[in-house]
């Protein structure tokens, strides 16, 4: 075979011409045809004994077509080698054309490829972030302790003229003029209630409830007139002003756990096995979030430090998984306009989306590559097994399905650039 680079645009993207001699083409065809004389079964002669001539008669059409796929599959692998030896990567097979195969004649075929960036790989000290720091500060013991105090408390109900303070568990029930129609189901709760519990401690519920509450005793009616903020969670109510008649039914007063009811409430034998035990467990929180952090800040200077141009076609097929992960389906509200989904903004968010973890693949990679950094079978067998629980299917099943849509190696991509993120994080925290 005899390739040649017949055009260049830009750094990521060839067009090459390939030349398949007559030699070749006929040993190709010789080979198909030995595949077809094997498996075809004709009435009156034995497997493999039926004349050439009349399986062609029968078959020719899927048999060229089968010396076509074979010259394809052998014009690529060869232009992968070709491309090798220039130092280049083929990433994706763009499009094919100008593809002649006559028999006994030497076949062409011209090939648009996207290739792998090259790029250098940037120093490290750009990559170094601040060291992981899981220290538990006695400030910390003690806002968690305080937090353990709390899951120890009990509750008592409210006597004589005792009101409503902070933590206490209040029962109300409330009308307001809103209307059920047209609500969904979640804002229909906040149209009226004859028996809601709510702690006064933060405003889960009505905006303002929680304060309004506080001095208020037992019985004590009040008005509350509220404006949901814009963004509020449950989008049925964003914006609107709703006025609210409140009362107060029920009162149970909040009491402090003292150090007997904390022993009592973790089965310790004293504070200070309380003590150690919270430690010890913020210090495991600490490593985890720490380790995150780290992991986070790494990857953010990774992101700022590598800028080169990344083959389209392949940008294109991530950029299409991040829109079939996108909660909004637009692959589903647009599957009838595909340019109209590349013109909203949603194509654009997730195509910034799909470059910026592109090229920090391609860069771990690299660092893979430069630092000898591979992954195990045992490491491979774990990725599957998890994606396999993920996805709740068979092992076997799974990596059938990724070698069908060709994304078994993708798979096993990433699970190395996190292998090298996680072995790079100690040596970059070092500010």
């Amino acid at each position: 075979m005899k390739t040649e680079i017949v055009k260049e645009d830009g750094p990521c993207r060839v067009t090459v011409s390939t030349e398949v001699t007559a030699e070749e083409v006929a040993a190709i065809r010789k080979r198909v045809n030995a595949t077809f004389a094997k498996r075809v079964r004709l009435p009156g002669f034995r497997p493999g004994k039926a004349p050439m001539a009349r399986i062609e008669a029968l078959y020719g059409k899927d048999i060229q077509q089968t010396v076509n796929q074979e010259i394809i599959d052998a014009v690529i692998s060869d232009t992968q080698k070709f491309l090798d030896e220039q130092g280049r990567e083929m990433a994706r097979v763009v499009d094919l054309k100008d593809f002649q195969a006559e028999p006994g004649q030497a076949a062409t075929l011209t090939a648009t490829l996207d290739l792998s960036p090259r790029f250098d790989l940037p120093e490290e000290t750009k990559w170094q972030v601040k060291k992981v720091d899981a220290e538990v500060t006695d400030e910390m013991l003690e806002a968690r302790l305080a937090d353990v105090r709390k899951m120890a408390a009990s509750f008592r109900n409210a006597e004589g003229e005792e009101t409503a303070a902070e933590d206490d568990l209040a029962e109300i029930s409330f009308t307001s003029n809103l209307s059920k129609d047209g609500l969904s189901e979640v804002a229909a709760r906040y149209v009226s209630d004859e028996g809601y519990w709510l702690q006064l401690h933060s405003d889960t519920f009505i905006p303002g409830l929680a304060e309004a509450l506080r001095g208020k005793k037992v019985n004590d009616a009040f008005a509350l007139d509220v404006t949901y903020p814009a963004d509020f969670r449950v989008e049925d109510l964003a914006n609107k002003a709703v006025h609210y008649d409140i009362t107060l039914k029920t009162l149970r007063k909040y009491v402090p756990a003292d150090d007997a009811a904390v022993v009592a409430r973790f089965n310790a034998k004293d504070m200070d096995e309380v003590r150690q035990n919270v430690k010890d467990s913020l210090g495991v929180q600490r490593q985890y979030e720490e380790g995150q952090r780290a992991l986070n800040d790494l990857i953010n200077a990774i992101d700022a430090s590598v800028s080169f141009e990344l083959p389209e076609s392949v940008v294109d097929r991530w950029t299409y998984d991040e829109l079939y992960s996108d909660a909004t389906n637009p692959l589903e509200r647009f599957k009838d306009d595909p340019e109209g989904l590349r013109k909203d903004p949603v194509y654009a968010q997730a195509q910034e989306r799909a470059t910026k973890r592109l090229r920090r693949n391609y860069t771990l990679l690299a660092v893979a590559k430069a630092r000898d950094i591979k992954l195990t079978g045992e490491e491979m067998d774990g990725t599957l097994n998890s994606l396999a629980d993920r996805l709740r299917m068979p092992v076997k099943e799974l990596v059938r399905r990724l070698r069908e849509n060709g994304r078994l190696n993708q798979v096993i991509e990433d699970s190395l650039c996190q292998k090298v993120l996680n072995e790079l994080v100690p040596v970059c925290a070092v500010l």
